[in-house]
């Protein structure tokens, strides 16, 4: 708190100044309190349960006396501190039945005096959430870092601060994202006023989010060609929406757009070529699917989660772990990658530039990456370094970058197996093409990535695949079960990386 009042007091009204001072003005055992229970799960808790080794019952009193505290709560309001046995147990002294589910004896006590303890709910719980994102610098914070890195299990960069207006330049702009997150807009028309806005670079969380909250519904063309002109990606939806009010030349000008993302114009040549032969105007022929298609037979194995399971040595797995499991696969090291394998690289790989000293991208410590890491932002803001970066990534692949990291906290990293062996094997061509496309387009092009990476080996036949031999050069496989079809985001990827001289296969898994 001390920390969030020092660095974004601006974000703060007076009367929650108030508060925050108040917290930090507590005796000891009571903030320890207050601590344990806004960092608790639950609205509500047991007086009787809090065992703590200090004066609870002083602690208490005090935090009542200075408002931090809600104790005389409805009994309502308290069902939430109750497991099952506490309720069947208020249940049975009121003399209703005590069976059922949880739902049921809540409903058989709402209304009713049942209650013979005292139960405590701290108050101003939203504020302090809010505190700890903002000196933690990353929504979905919480106190669990701060202990995990005095414990030494969570290193952060050393770097220092550039200053700047912390995640939200304005209160307005940190209560925009609040309502975003939460899909509680101020009013009906805010979403489509922030939509039409553009995104609010380098933190285009809100924007992005009323964008989606203004296409769940219908949408003209009118409003689909303001946020196509504001970065959304919605060219296909916009073609065909001016198709069915009529305006086949404008819907074909759409599909045209040379601005397009490569996910787009997937979608756009089929539309276009629909277009063009109800209009009688020509239209290219679309380029051959340049990726390998091949079959590959397993052996059912029941369902789990409502997706059909696969037979394996260990047991039944889900499609892409049941391909892993193959002998051939196991013995060159292929790994599940999808996205986190690329957002990982380009973690490792620019890991240094992070920490470049950006006006306003690092306005604090802790931080796991600038204020614009993952967006068109990043490369913009670095362009020399960035591009210096790739060539010398295209030249020497990653092995130097994937070595010198020692484990400090990373945006974009995830747990990847065998994390310096599997990026190592990653050939430098083929890494400097995906990171290209992340560093323009940012993260959110990582959909669709390939399912498998297959490092390069000794040649070898996979059982069940048809066109057995699985060649010595690396491979990224897009893996597909029955009745699944290539989307356009990973088509997108696939055309892209083909271009690259990229080899990249689809199997399909058949019974």
């Amino acid at each position: 708190m001390t920390e969030a009042l020092a660095r974004e007091g601006h974000l703060f009204t007076a009367g929650e100044v108030v508060v925050l001072r108040r917290v930090l003005a507590l005796p000891p055992a009571a903030t320890e309190l207050y601590a344990r229970l806004v960092t608790r799960v639950g609205p509500a808790f047991r007086v009787a349960a809090l065992a703590y080794g200090f004066d609870v019952p002083g602690a208490l009193r005090v935090l009542r006396d200075a408002d931090l505290l809600h104790a005389a709560l409805p009994d309502d309001r308290c069902v939430a501190a109750f497991d099952v046995p506490a309720l069947r147990d208020a249940c049975r002294r009121l003399g209703v039945p005590a069976t059922g589910t949880r739902p049921d004896l809540v409903g058989r006590l709402a209304g009713r005096r049942w209650r013979d303890e005292d139960v405590v709910m701290p108050s101003h719980v939203g504020l302090v959430r809010r505190a700890l994102g903002l000196v933690l610098q990353r929504s979905g914070a919480d106190f669990g870092v701060l202990v995990a890195e005095r414990l030494g299990h969570v290193r952060f960069a050393s770097y220092t601060p550039t200053g700047g207006p912390g995640l939200y330049p304005t209160r307005a702009a940190m209560r925009l994202r609040e309502r975003a997150v939460a899909g509680a807009w101020a009013d009906s028309d805010e979403p489509l006023r922030v939509a039409r806005a553009g995104p609010r670079d380098p933190g285009p969380c809100a924007w992005r989010r009323a964008v989606e909250t203004v296409l769940s519904g219908p949408a003209p063309a009118s409003v689909l060609a303001e946020l196509v002109e504001a970065g959304a990606p919605v060219r296909p939806r916009l073609a065909r929406a001016l198709e069915e009010e009529g305006r086949r030349p404008d819907a074909l000008a759409v599909c045209r757009d040379p601005r397009a993302t490569p996910e787009e114009r997937v979608a756009l040549r089929r539309i276009g070529r629909r277009l063009a032969r109800r209009g009688g105007v020509g239209w290219p022929p679309d380029p051959e699917a340049a990726w390998r298609t091949r079959t590959l037979r397993l052996e059912r194995d029941g369902t789990r989660g409502g997706r059909p399971t696969w037979r394996t040595p260990e047991g039944p797995r889900h499609v892409e772990r049941a391909v892993l499991a193959l002998p051939a696969l196991r013995a060159r090291g292929a790994v599940h990658a999808e996205n986190g394998l690329w957002t990982s690289l380009y973690a490792l790989v620019f890991r240094d530039l992070y920490w470049l000293p950006v006006p306003g991208m690092l306005p604090g410590p802790r931080r796991r990456g600038p204020r614009d890491v993952g967006t068109p932002g990043f490369l913009r803001r670095r362009r020399a370094e960035v591009e210096a970066r790739l060539e010398a990534l295209r030249q020497e692949g990653p092995a130097r970058w994937v070595h010198g990291w020692d484990g400090e906290e990373l945006a974009g990293m995830s747990i990847v197996e065998r994390m310096h062996e599997v990026v190592s094997s990653i050939p430098g061509p083929w890494a400097a093409a995906v990171l290209t496309r992340l560093a323009r387009e940012g993260w959110d092009a990582a959909r669709g990535l390939p399912d498998l990476w297959i490092p390069g080996g000794a040649a070898a036949r996979v059982d069940g695949l048809i066109a057995p031999t699985l060649g010595n050069a690396p491979l990224l496989v897009e893996i597909k079960g029955p009745g699944d079809t290539i989307r356009d985001a990973q088509a997108a990827w696939m055309e892209w990386l083909w271009e690259c001289g990229i080899p990249v296969e689809s199997w399909h898994v058949v019974e």
